[in-house]
């Protein structure tokens, strides 16, 4: 719960100052967050261990089940998502803009949450059962995530769980190599001997082929088939796969 703590100390001192940020000593947000990040990696390593698999399979069970560490995790990766994506509005992928800080950040994040769900379905439930709301406003730091505050908080469009959020991090590999390594493996993990999970994720495919005007002009059209398949066919006609015989 230490990154709700120092966001919530943050907006009380933005609150109190009139918004203007201030700290006890110069670089003590800084000197935060490198704790806090260390603290995670920490915790993330710890949680394998080729030598004594048994033990840390009670490690990574405990961590998951008696702890909010997973829960906390995902919100705080949210906010983080959420933040990134409202930073590089309208920027093409390989265009992507991410500070130092928040690579490491949500670098170790996602690979807290792969290692914590290493070989564990009740970890793996938790990402899926997580519940993260959607910012209502655009700012970067605490906003309604811990609970909803009316009916309309809890619409389809208000909620997301834990592997939608995960499954968004991984649009900004472009701007951080490391974090497509991590999230790749993060999501093997999650989904690894868990059905339930890898149906949710199937769900979370494209849904529809876009149809852009040029295409139209040019007499083509793309078709998607059930598992996401592109195809581009003739204007009229079926995808290969659609066509009668």
């Amino acid at each position: 719960k230490q990154w709700i703590a120092f966001r919530l100390d943050k907006m009380g001192r933005l609150e109190q100052h009139g918004g203007e940020e201030q700290y006890r000593y110069a670089g003590e947000e800084d000197c935060i967050e490198n704790a806090l990040i260390l603290i995670i990696d920490i915790i993330s390593g710890a949680c394998i261990d080729d030598n004594n698999i048994a033990l840390f399979s009670k490690v990574r069970h405990h961590l998951g089940t008696n702890t909010d560490l997973l829960q906390e995790s995902l919100l705080e990766l949210g906010l983080l998502v959420d933040r990134l994506g409202i930073e590089n509005k309208g920027i093409n992928a390989r265009e992507l803009k991410i500070s130092d800080d928040d690579q490491r950040l949500v670098t170790s994040i996602v690979r807290l949450l792969g290692n914590v769900c290493f070989r564990c379905k009740e970890n793996q439930d938790i990402i899926r059962n997580t519940n993260v709301p959607v910012p209502r406003i655009n700012i970067p730091y605490v906003e309604e995530y811990t609970q909803f505050s009316s009916a309309d908080d809890r619409s389809p469009a208000n909620i997301r769980h834990g592997l939608h959020v995960l499954l968004s991090c991984t649009s900004f590999a472009y701007g951080c190599f490391t974090l497509r390594e991590w999230a790749i493996v993060a999501i093997r993990n999650i989904l690894d001997g868990n059905e339930i999970n890898q149906k949710e994720v199937e769900k979370l495919e494209a849904q529809q082929a876009l149809q852009t005007p040029e295409l139209k002009k040019l007499g083509v059209k793309v078709n998607l088939d059930k598992r996401g398949q592109v195809y581009v066919t003739p204007e009229g006609l079926p995808p290969p796969s659609f066509r009668s015989t």
